[in-house]
């Protein structure tokens, strides 16, 4: 294609129609892109839809922008929570085995 020359990557869908079917590459391809745009929409839907987010509310680039991407951090981390509360646990049951006797020590 020529916009494989300039570096730029076709990131769309391959569509079949009724005379020439999708082969299996395609199909393959196909799912792996949208595996990558389910995950990537997860966080907009929380921040659209949990934290009501629809317009700007600011004047200025910058001010915009950094309230954008602490809410899309905000949104990583309350997508990863449940995540976070198992290795939690685990850190603690892994300290509570470990501590050493106060009274032992030499």
């Amino acid at each position: 294609m020529e916009y494989e020359g300039k570096g730029i990557k076709w990131c769309v869908n391959r569509k079949g129609c009724r005379h020439s079917q999708l082969n299996t590459e395609d199909i393959e391809y196909n799912h792996e892109k949208s595996q990558t745009r389910a995950r990537v929409e997860h966080a907009f839907r929380v921040v659209k839809h949990l934290w009501v987010y629809q317009k700007v509310r600011y004047k200025g680039l910058f001010k915009n922008t950094s309230q954008v991407f602490s809410l899309f951090t905000l949104a990583n981390l309350y997508l990863v929570r449940n995540v976070l509360k198992v290795a939690r646990a685990k850190y603690a049951k892994n300290t509570k085995n470990n501590k050493k006797d106060p009274k032992k020590r030499k």
